[in-house]
């Protein structure tokens, strides 16, 4: 645990604790955190009698909100279930029962127990982004928030877009002997770096200040100029200087000899001289050097002075003016565009709601929270920073029940500003200061040798804080009695839990790793005991943790090598894999049939032909190829399409036979067709829109994108690779720490620092410009951030972890703890070589694959349903259609925007799906926004768009909402509906059974002009399914909306009603409206209490897009269906009304 000197530590015990005040738990590696915030929870229902509802429990990740959810669903039954007279296993939830009922009477803690199990849906169990939306969102009058702002998950592409119009307008036009001055490629690696890293929360530190950038941007047009002011700034620093120094000469030479600061013989004896012997001096020494001489020579107030004094280089002045310009003009234009588009990041989430809750101190906002939430859990609280926790701080302290748990030894997120300062302030803030010490995770042997490797003897500063007025500090933890994990064996001897080892041969650490892994698995004299049985150790017991995702590729390799079945547990997602986007350009030269295209997927790493097979292409056969290609994807589904390509193009055999090393990206596109082929069955949607689905979410536009996760390789019996920072939370019976020698100095190649102030704030400067007191500040925060890595790496074993040691590793995280070792010897902890006794283990072993990919059948397995008519119908599987309108085409139009709607905007699915996107994106309330987000929109979709697109689209969203809507005697637009008033998109399914389709068609169309398929299978029955394009309120009344780009003629007055009417009937969407009004009538009827068909329901409205203006009803047509005939179609299709 960690202690601070002041403050008193106690215990933590689930079942006694006060359930009040403000409580800071530090729970160890291992010592059961999600079981005893369970437990709490049970406490405060039962005890407290605090709703589930009223409890809020914030993490910081979808995983661990899902694991914390899924424990206190599962206390809450088995509390429920106990309480009903069945006996459950756990005694804790037995006595926290028992205890409350003697408290509140059997019958009240009862209720309670099953009120919460009918709430548990209702649960706030969020991560710290969720958490902020939701109370942006639901106290959206009380923070003053602005209504409808879209989240996106990353604003980088926005930024690189702004910096490179930087680049075009400030950078290009510079003079030659300017950019002569600086490396134009290092200057944009770091400049960009350095603005990614400022719109992270990261202060860039300006030594430049007080004057205007812009001013000095212009010196840097003249050369003449510019050396001009480098030397009048020089010489008004150095005058400044040397005038303390002329007045203290003798005091200065005294303390430099004194404090042996370096060259002090020959500085001090230059000085003596004169102050310009002195500067002369200066003038032929590295900047490092002369940083450290001034640094040691003058007195606090004259520091800022230095750093003024190198950046009069002009160089280094040229760089600095460039990055502060950089940074203010991206910022200024990024910060505009997020106004004008009105998106949040998720970092806007935290400080909106900060600036709500702790700068302007909302008290209404703060009451609220109090009202909502009697109880808050802050899971994982080593990761916050100082405004997350000001939050929890600011709006909870007075009224509510706050448990702050967390481990500060696991506060590995220093990247993502997580401040374990933070964590030492909560000390302070707590009435209550907790410690759970002891480990259910590992088995005795292995907390014997933990505990000798963090503190291999009394005061040993394990975690580097040594000096300073808050620490951490490692005390040993407990095993339970008893310890039921088991044992780790050889030839029945139990081994020590750490092992630490050199890798053979020296400097092969992949290949050490590999081999001890064969050996350990292969050599039945090693085994796991546990409940008196033995067993041999599998690969699937084995996780090798690794710093960066290059080390996890070198490990793989090398497992490989060996035939060693491994994956790397990473949080890739299947858009990101570059296989992904060469089948879109597949799928797009498939589709569009285009010699271009299709010479492109030929030169793709899915084909790899060379110059000399492009040169002999014959493109007739190929293209007669594709052609096939195109008539199997609509006639026999997208899956059976793709996986005769990788056929007949060699895809298959390039990459598994004759490329055996991108054998995975065969997986990757085994995984796509499958995710296709879902996707394209259960959505019914068309070659053009899958693959303006697949666009999207390579683009990073698909909200489902988190669903789809690489799955590469079988994990069954697989070793894991897997990072330090992936690996919290996660534990493994042997663990391989193969990279644990991490250098504590600072990088000097890398572009820039960051590090936390004494003012707690987080700063970024360039490398190059660190000064001495910053460099000490960077290699403290890296020296102990590398100690708490160590730490969660060694604590993720049950049984064994092995660490790697370098010859080489001089100055490393390790280093402290092996030097404690040699003068403290521990004899659970065993130092020696590699475990490798035969290299002939290699050649015994069976082969493995190294890769298992993922199987996709071409046709689905033979399955026995009870009734074999049972389906997942929607409107467009069911739906007939008649003979296609015929029009006249006009190429002479009225004005630009009728020659853009009826000429420039092409027909097809592409564009009817591109046109709801916008419809769907835009608020109808705010035109001001419209047209950055259609800019944005237009920039995802299009590679080249017109230079009139953007105009056009904003002049097409003004006609579409300031049309008249007429709905019987209500007449009003779409300008009045707020996007809290509209849902986009609204998927339903509803059941249907025995329906005959031949005798629903004669049925309604006795009402209508309606056509069904025959789809000759008898009665079906199954769900109905199908996604609406928008349904809104409009004074108390709910419309369904559905968007057409349809051609019904090339003018405006060809959409009038008769026109519609023909479109409505040939395209059958009088059934499709009667089914979506089905649909919205039961799913209001579950949500609106008071709810009736007549006064509820508006009707429908199909806006046929290209006939629409503003100020008419021309391309509108309206419906209200009679609800006889909503129940007529319930009866048919079986379902209720």
């Amino acid at each position: 645990m960690s202690a601070s000197s002041s403050q008193q530590v106690t215990a933590f015990k689930v079942l006694e604790v006060p359930l009040d005040g403000k409580n800071l738990i530090e729970a160890s590696a291992g010592t059961g955190k999600t079981y005893s915030i369970a437990l709490l929870t049970i406490r405060l229902l039962l005890e407290k009698k605090i709703p589930v509802t009223e409890m809020l429990m914030v993490t910081f990740t979808n995983a661990a909100v899902a694991e914390l959810a899924g424990r206190i669903r599962t206390f809450i039954n088995d509390t429920r279930q106990y309480l009903e007279g069945f006996s459950i296993n756990d005694p804790s939830i037995q006595y926290i029962a028992d205890n409350a009922v003697t408290m509140h009477g059997h019958e009240a803690v009862l209720q309670l127990a099953k009120d919460a199990n009918l709430l548990l849906d209702e649960m706030n169990i969020q991560t710290i982004h969720s958490f902020c939306q939701q109370t942006l969102n639901e106290f959206a009058l009380e923070s003053r928030q602005v209504f409808g702002a879209e989240l996106i998950p990353s604003q980088a592409d926005i930024i690189e877009n702004y910096y490179n119009d930087f680049w075009r307008r400030y950078i290009t036009t510079l003079p030659v002997a300017t950019l002569g001055l600086i490396d134009i490629a290092g200057f944009r690696e770091q400049s960009l770096d350095i603005i990614r890293q400022s719109f992270e929360g990261k202060q860039f530190i300006n030594v430049l200040s007080g004057t205007r950038v812009e001013e000095l941007y212009e010196l840097l047009k003249d050369p003449a100029a510019l050396e001009s002011y480098i030397t009048a700034r020089k010489n008004s620093i150095r005058s400044q200087l040397s005038a303390y120094l002329q007045e203290n000469t003798a005091t200065v030479n005294a303390k430099a000899k004194a404090d042996k600061v370096p060259l002090h013989t020959k500085f001090t004896k230059a000085l003596e001289e004169s102050t310009g012997s002195f500067w002369d001096f200066l003038h032929t020494r590295k900047p490092r050097e002369i940083v450290q001489i001034l640094t040691a020579i003058l007195p606090e107030a004259l520091q800022p002075s230095i750093q003024a004094y190198l950046h009069t280089d002009t160089c280094n002045f040229v760089l600095h003016v460039l990055y502060n310009y950089a940074l203010q003009y991206v910022t200024d234009k990024v910060r505009a565009f997020q106004k004008r588009s009105n998106y949040l990041t998720y970092n806007d989430l935290i400080h909106q709601l900060y600036i709500a809750v702790c700068e302007n101190r909302n008290q209404q906002l703060i009451l609220a929270l109090q009202r909502k939430y009697k109880a808050v859990f802050v899971d994982e609280f080593q990761d916050t920073d100082k405004e997350q926790f000001d939050i929890f701080r600011t709006a909870f302290a007075q009224q509510t029940a706050i448990f702050l748990i967390g481990d500060p030894k696991q506060s590995i997120y220093a990247f993502r500003k997580a401040d374990v300062f933070t964590y030492f302030k909560a000390r302070h803030f707590a009435d209550r200061y907790y410690t759970m010490d002891t480990n259910y995770r590992s088995a005795e042997n292995f907390i014997e040798s933990m505990n000798d490797f963090f503190l291999p003897f009394p005061g040993f500063d394990t975690f580097s804080f040594a000096d300073e007025q808050d620490e951490i500090r490692y005390f040993p933890v407990q095993s339970p009695v008893p310890n039921t994990q088991g044992r780790f064996l050889h030839r029945d001897a139990p081994q020590p839990g750490i092992m630490i080892a050199a890798p053979q041969p020296a400097g092969d650490i992949p290949g050490a790793v590999a081999t001890d892994i064969l050996h350990l698995v292969n050599n039945k004299d090693y085994c796991i005991e546990k409940d008196g049985e033995q067993r041999p150790v599998r690969y699937s017991d084995i996780g090798i943790l690794v710093r960066k995702k290059e080390e996890a590729r070198n490990i793989r390799a090398a497992l490989r090598q060996r035939n060693i079945p491994a994956i790397v547990q990473n949080e890739s997602r299947l858009f990101d894999a570059p296989a992904v986007s060469h089948i879109c350009t597949l799928l797009e030269a498939i589709l569009h049939q285009e010699m271009y295209r299709i010479r492109t997927v030929a030169a793709s790493p899915l084909m790899q032909y060379t110059f000399t097979e492009m040169m002999q292409l014959d493109e007739l056969a190929l293209l007669q190829v594709f052609q096939e290609l195109l008539q199997l994807w609509k006639h026999s589904g997208i899956s059976a399409c793709l996986l005769h390509a990788t056929d007949v193009l060699g895809i298959k055999q390039n990459l598994l036979y004759r490329h055996p090393e991108m054998a995975g990206d065969y997986a990757i596109i085994t995984q796509l067709i499958e995710v296709l082929h879902n996707l394209s069955y259960y959505r019914q949607l068309n070659p053009e829109e899958i693959i303006l689905w697949l666009k999207n979410g390579i683009a990073g536009n698909n909200p489902e994108e988190d669903t789809f996760i690489l799955r590469l390789e079988s994990d069954e019996a697989a070793v894991q690779i897997v990072t330090i920072h992936s690996s919290k939370g996660l534990e493994y019976n042997i663990v391989f720490a193969p990279y644990l020698g991490m250098n504590d100095q600072y990088m000097p190649m890398l572009p820039t620092q960051t590090y936390r102030g004494t003012d707690s704030r987080y700063y970024l400067n360039t490398t190059r410009f660190l000064t001495e007191q910053e460099k000490e500040l960077v290699e403290t925060q890296i020296r102990q951030e590398n100690r708490r890595m160590l730490y969660v790496a060694v604590t993720r074993a049950v049984y064994h972890c092995y660490i790697y040691v370098r010859e080489t590793s001089r100055s490393s995280a390790l280093t402290p703890f092996l030097a404690a070792l040699e003068e403290h010897p521990s004899p659970h902890i065993r130092h020696g070589d590699t475990l490798l006794v035969a290299a002939s283990t290699d050649r015994d072993l069976p082969a493995i694959p190294a890769t298992v990919p993922v199987q996709l059948q071409r046709y689905p397995p033979a399955v026995s349903l009870k009734d074999d008519n049972w389906s997942l119908l929607s409107y467009s599987k069911i739906a007939g259609h008649g003979e296609g309108l015929k029009y006249e085409r006009i190429y002479d139009h009225e004005n630009a925007y009728a020659t853009f709607i009826f000429q420039m905007l092409r027909s097809g699915a592409d564009t009817g799906s591109f046109l709801h996107l916008v419809l769907e994106k835009i608020d109808f309330t705010h035109p001001l926004s419209w047209e950055s987000k259609i800019e944005r929109l237009v920039h995802d979709y299009y590679t080249r768009p017109s230079a009139d697109l953007i105009p056009m689209l904003v002049v097409m969203a003004e006609h579409i909402v300031h049309a008249i809507i007429h709905t019987g005697a209500v007449s009003f637009s779409l300008s009045g509906i707020e996007a809290t008033s509209r849902i986009n998109e609204l998927e339903f399914f509803f059941p249907l059974q025995d329906t005959a389709l031949p005798e629903l068609e004669t049925a309604l169309s006795r009402h209508y002009e309606i056509h069904i398929r025959d789809l000759g299978s008898g009665a079906l029955e199954g769900m109905m399914n199908g996604f609406i394009d928008m349904v809104f309120r409009h004074e108390g009344k709910y419309y369904i909306l559905d968007w057409k780009s349809n051609y019904l003629g090339y003018l405006p007055e060809h959409y009038n009603r008769e026109n519609l009417m023909a479109a409505m009937n040939v395209n059958n969407y009088h059934l499709q409206y009667l089914l979506y009004t089905l649909a919205l009538h039961k799913y209001l009827k579950t949500r609106l209490n008071d709810y009736s068909y007549e006064d509820h329901f508006g009707g429908v409205i199909y806006v046929f897009l290209r006939g629409v203006r503003k100020a008419s009803d021309s391309g509108i047509f309206t419906h209200r269906p009679d609800f006889s005939v909503i129940e007529e179609l319930a009866r048919l299709l079986h379902t209720a009304v």
